[in-house]
Protein backbone atom coordinates (compact mmCIF):
# COMPACT_ATOMS: atom_id res chain seq x y z
CA UNK A 1 0.00 0.00 0.00
CA UNK A 2 0.96 3.36 -0.83
CA UNK A 3 2.54 5.83 2.16
CA UNK A 4 -0.13 8.63 2.98
CA UNK A 5 0.43 12.33 2.75
CA UNK A 6 0.64 11.99 7.14
CA UNK A 7 3.40 8.94 6.85
CA UNK A 8 5.55 11.13 4.17
CA UNK A 9 5.57 14.07 5.98
CA UNK A 10 5.55 13.09 9.63
CA UNK A 11 8.58 10.30 8.47
CA UNK A 12 10.59 13.54 6.60
CA UNK A 13 10.02 16.36 9.08
CA UNK A 14 9.56 14.44 12.54
CA UNK A 15 11.12 10.99 12.77
CA UNK A 16 14.48 11.21 15.09
CA UNK A 17 13.94 14.89 14.98
CA UNK A 18 14.58 15.04 18.79
CA UNK A 19 18.06 16.78 19.85
CA UNK A 20 18.75 13.84 21.64
CA UNK A 21 18.80 11.61 18.63
CA UNK A 22 20.72 14.67 17.03
CA UNK A 23 23.58 15.57 19.40
CA UNK A 24 24.13 14.00 23.17
CA UNK A 25 25.00 16.50 26.45
CA UNK A 26 28.71 14.69 25.90
CA UNK A 27 28.98 15.57 22.89
CA UNK A 28 27.27 18.83 23.04
CA UNK A 29 29.73 19.76 25.76
CA UNK A 30 32.84 19.24 23.26
CA UNK A 31 31.95 22.37 21.81
CA UNK A 32 32.67 24.48 24.23
CA UNK A 33 36.22 25.22 25.79
CA UNK A 34 37.60 22.48 28.02
CA UNK A 35 37.34 24.85 31.49
CA UNK A 36 33.59 25.26 30.82
CA UNK A 37 32.86 21.66 29.94
CA UNK A 38 31.96 20.84 33.51
CA UNK A 39 30.04 23.90 34.22
CA UNK A 40 25.99 23.57 34.55
CA UNK A 41 25.50 25.96 32.34
CA UNK A 42 26.50 23.78 29.57
CA UNK A 43 23.68 21.12 30.58
CA UNK A 44 21.25 24.07 31.64
CA UNK A 45 21.67 25.30 27.53
CA UNK A 46 21.36 21.32 26.39
CA UNK A 47 17.96 21.35 27.98
CA UNK A 48 16.92 24.79 27.03
CA UNK A 49 17.97 23.51 23.38
CA UNK A 50 16.09 20.68 24.05
CA UNK A 51 12.70 22.52 25.05
CA UNK A 52 13.46 24.68 21.74
CA UNK A 53 13.32 21.62 19.74
CA UNK A 54 10.43 20.09 21.48
CA UNK A 55 8.60 23.13 20.82
CA UNK A 56 9.22 23.39 16.90
CA UNK A 57 8.69 19.32 16.47
CA UNK A 58 5.27 19.91 18.21
CA UNK A 59 4.48 23.07 16.03
CA UNK A 60 5.51 20.71 12.57
CA UNK A 61 3.31 17.90 14.59
CA UNK A 62 -0.02 20.28 14.81
CA UNK A 63 1.01 21.31 11.14
CA UNK A 64 1.06 18.62 9.75
CA UNK A 65 -2.30 17.50 11.04
CA UNK A 66 -3.73 20.78 9.51
CA UNK A 67 -2.48 19.44 6.11
CA UNK A 68 -4.30 16.65 5.98
CA UNK A 69 -7.28 17.49 7.63
CA UNK A 70 -6.99 20.32 4.53
CA UNK A 71 -6.20 17.54 1.85
CA UNK A 72 -8.84 15.67 2.94
CA UNK A 73 -11.58 18.26 2.91
CA UNK A 74 -10.75 18.96 -0.79
CA UNK A 75 -11.02 15.46 -1.61
CA UNK A 76 -14.41 15.36 -0.22
CA UNK A 77 -15.34 18.92 -1.77
CA UNK A 78 -13.90 17.54 -4.84
CA UNK A 79 -15.55 14.14 -4.72
CA UNK A 80 -19.42 16.36 -3.85
CA UNK A 81 -18.81 18.21 -6.95
CA UNK A 82 -18.37 15.35 -9.04
CA UNK A 83 -20.91 13.60 -7.73
CA UNK A 84 -23.33 16.78 -8.18
CA UNK A 85 -22.35 17.06 -11.75
CA UNK A 86 -23.40 13.28 -12.28
CA UNK A 87 -26.69 13.83 -10.78
CA UNK A 88 -27.04 17.09 -12.67
CA UNK A 89 -26.81 14.88 -16.15
CA UNK A 90 -30.05 13.37 -14.69
CA UNK A 91 -29.17 9.75 -15.45
CA UNK A 92 -28.80 10.27 -19.56
CA UNK A 93 -25.87 8.02 -18.81
CA UNK A 94 -27.71 5.14 -17.69
CA UNK A 95 -30.40 5.94 -20.73
CA UNK A 96 -27.91 6.14 -22.79
CA UNK A 97 -26.35 2.33 -21.80
CA UNK A 98 -29.29 0.53 -21.49
CA UNK A 99 -29.72 2.01 -25.03
CA UNK A 100 -26.48 0.80 -25.95
CA UNK A 101 -25.29 -2.22 -23.97
CA UNK A 102 -28.00 -4.44 -25.77
CA UNK A 103 -26.76 -3.53 -29.55
CA UNK A 104 -23.02 -4.23 -28.08
CA UNK A 105 -24.23 -7.69 -26.74
CA UNK A 106 -26.14 -8.79 -29.84
CA UNK A 107 -22.97 -7.66 -32.22
CA UNK A 108 -20.86 -9.79 -29.98
CA UNK A 109 -23.19 -12.87 -29.69
CA UNK A 110 -23.90 -12.48 -34.06
CA UNK A 111 -19.90 -12.73 -33.61
CA UNK A 112 -19.52 -15.23 -31.14
CA UNK A 113 -22.51 -17.32 -33.65
CA UNK A 114 -20.16 -17.12 -36.63
CA UNK A 115 -17.43 -18.14 -35.06
CA UNK A 116 -19.17 -20.95 -33.98
CA UNK A 117 -20.83 -21.13 -37.61
CA UNK A 118 -17.13 -21.10 -39.35
CA UNK A 119 -15.83 -23.38 -36.40
CA UNK A 120 -18.29 -26.08 -37.04
CA UNK A 121 -17.88 -26.53 -41.14
CA UNK A 122 -14.00 -26.64 -40.71
CA UNK A 123 -14.97 -29.80 -38.79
Amino acid sequence: MAPTEETILRSFLLQKAGIRDVLTLSEFSTYFPSSKRSSPLVRQLFRDIQTQRNVVCESALKQINLECRMGDNMIAKKRAEREATAAESGGRETEIDSAVIPILIATDRTRYLRGLKSIQRSD
